[in-house]
Order: C-alpha cells, then structure tokens, then sequence
C-alpha cells in the first residue's frame, strides 16, 4: 500500500471500506515453520538484538507507607525544565504527605547542578546514577517505595491538576489506578486536550491511556514488578501488566497532567533507528512474563492484535522488506503459542494470524 495514500483513506474514515473490498485479492501465506521462525529471529538479532529482560523481579521492592504518594521523575537532558516540573509538584498545597524522588540518570547536561537547589527540600529525594535510560531511572525510583501511591513525572513535563484531588478520589474508590486528563503543549502554549470521563470499572481495557504517566498507581502493583530494562517502548507494561493486574479502576474528568511535545526526542526521531524492532521485542518478552505472573489471555488478544497493528505501523518505517516478513511470521507464531485458533477470538486480524497470509496482514494494518 502506499502510505500518503493509505493516510488519505485512514482520515476520511474509510479503512473499513476499503479491506473490504480489496481484502479478496491479496493473499499470500507464507512459509511458516520451526527453521523459519529461527531465521526470522536470527535476522532481527543481527539488526538489534533482543534486550531479553523481564519485567519480574526476583527480589521484591521494598514497600513503607511513610508518604501518600511518591512523585517519581527520571530526569536526563532537561536542565531547561526541570526547575519547572518540579516545582509544579512542590507549589501546590495539599493536605498529604508528598515524596519527590528525582533520579539524575547520568544526565551530561546542568541537571546536578539545579537539583543542588532543592537539597534542603525534605520533600525531595535526590538519588544520581549512571545513565540506564529511563526504565532504569523508574527502577531506581521503585526500588524503595515509601508511600501507598505512585505516580510517574518526566522531567520535561509538569502537572497541572491537584494532586489532593486524584487521592481524594483514589481513597474514596480503594482504586488500583486513578487515571485523569491531559493536555500536550510546546514552547508556544498548549495543543490538545485529552479528558475522561468520570468512571469506576474493573475494566481497563481500551480504557487508560497506555503511558505511565499523568495517573496514580497503588504501590503494591510495583511489588515485584519494574519496567523492563534496554528497550524501546518500555510503557507496553502498562496495557500488558499493570493494568490487567488492576481490581478496580477509575477514570476523572479533571485535568492533570502537562505533556511537552519535544520536536528532538526520542518518539519524534525513532523511525530512524533500528530499535524500533524494540516494539516486536518487548511485545515477546512480556507475554512471557504474563505467563510467570499467571495472567490469563483469555480476555487478553484484543489488546494483543492492537498491538500488533502498532508493531507493525512502528518497524514498517525502517522500510526493510525482509525484516517485515520476518516480524510477520514471529508474530503469527506468538499468536499461535499464546493464543491458538480459538473460535472465540472474533477479529479479521485474527484469521489472518491464524491463516499466515502476510498480504492480508499488511493490508489490514494500513487500513483498519
């Protein structure tokens, strides 16, 4: 497909339309078996290896209940704002007790420098460590958790809700994560607004945002669980872990969080990197670690196809022939082992897997 073209067809609401009619002339099934599925993962390795890290500690974090809630934010490369999302979190008055842990990730920029000025700020924590990227600067946050909540700040952003608010809230529901609005904005002011509506379920399903950040989390979801470490696309915990091990989830109409749109970071300029294969990679390694936490994925392939639809809108940028089959085909074989032939999975996407017929595939994640 021709990706300006398909654009055109995705905006004007007519994907739909569109597999449908061209659906009956592209297939192809590929040669799908065990040396094939070796030689796909071979050639992915040789391009970017696989990090093959879980997201399931061995050893628990430990977990005190000295604070409310604990404002973890990683910081690297952003001395021109960090004084900002800082002080977002230490302006407001609130009636809880509020922890700010900062974890300078080896950044090379004036970052030390500016965090000496909150030194003798007893609601900050200042912990530096040499670079381990952002996963591993919410680890280090994690590892001694001392508060009943979390919540993730990236260091380029603020807040812009009451954080009295969102635990007030969280309290009254017992919730599991209490998830608000967003706003995106830029050195020129604000872009777009992003808002919930109010909403208690046991469901998250479709339902959260798929990033850490701009909600409140209940600790104990991070026992013995971190962001796993060396990939790309670390926030797949959330949909893949986090949420499916939340009891009680809730929704609130206010607003929250301040998201900086950064023309030079990493989500702006990945398409020029072969990491992108992160996205096929940390898609295996979690399912694996779904299985060691015993969660079921009976419910699960709904938010499994979504993502394979992503895995593919992400690696196709590196416009590589051969690494796009050789995703295809480790996909239909995770689908396989994780999901079967379930007649109860209704979803074209799913008949394709099923049928290994890569044209269909492709079409289908163009279009719909």
């Amino acid at each position: 497909m021709i990706t300006p073209l398909t654009k055109i067809i995705s905006k004007l609401g007519l994907g739909k339309i569109m597999y449908s009619a061209l659906r009956p002339f592209f297939h192809k099934k590929v040669n799908y078996n065990t040396e094939i599925v070796r030689q796909s993962l071979e050639l992915l390795e040789g391009v970017s290896p696989n990090p093959n890290k879980s997201c399931v500690l061995s050893e628990n974090n430990l977990i005190t209940c000295q604070y409310d809630l604990q404002v973890i934010i990683p910081a690297y490369k952003t001395g021109q704002y960090i004084e900002r999302c800082i002080d977002s979190v230490i302006s407001q008055e609130t009636s809880y007790r509020i922890l700010v842990v900062v974890i300078n990730d080896g950044s090379p920029d004036n970052i030390w420098e500016i965090l000496q000025k909150y030194k003798n700020e007893n609601r900050i924590e200042i912990i530096s460590q040499e670079n381990r990227g952002f996963s591993g600067a919410r680890n280090r946050g994690l590892k001694f958790i001392k508060a009943r909540y979390v919540t993730f700040l990236d260091s380029d952003d603020e807040l812009i809700g009451s954080i009295d608010h969102l635990l007030q809230v969280a309290n009254k529901t017992n919730a599991d994560v209490v998830e608000a609005g967003y706003v995106t904005f830029n050195d020129m002011g604000d872009l777009r607004t992003y808002r919930h509506d109010d909403l208690v379920t046991d469901k998250a399903t479709k339902l959260l945002y798929g990033y850490p950040w701009g909600k409140i989390f209940k600790a104990e979801l991070f026992a013995g669980i971190c962001f796993p470490e060396g990939y790309w696309f670390e926030d797949t915990i959330m949909a893949f872990i986090i949420y499916p091990l939340c009891k009680r989830v809730v929704t609130d109409s206010s607003m929250f969080y301040h998201y900086r749109i950064n023309p030079q970071g990493i989500t702006a300029k990945a398409k020029y990197y072969s990491k992108m294969i992160d996205s096929y990679w940390i898609t295996e390694r979690l399912l694996m670690d779904r299985v060691k936490l015993g969660l079921s994925n009976e419910d699960f392939y709904e938010v499994m196809l979504g993502q394979v639809r992503m895995n593919y809108n992400r690696i196709k940028l590196l416009k590589r022939k051969d690494i796009n089959l050789a995703v295809f085909i480790l996909t239909v074989n995770l689908w396989k082992k994780y999901f079967g032939v379930s007649n109860a999975v209704q979803s074209p996407l799913a008949t394709i897997l099923t049928d290994e017929d890569y044209y269909a595939y492709k079409l289908f994640c163009e279009l719909r």
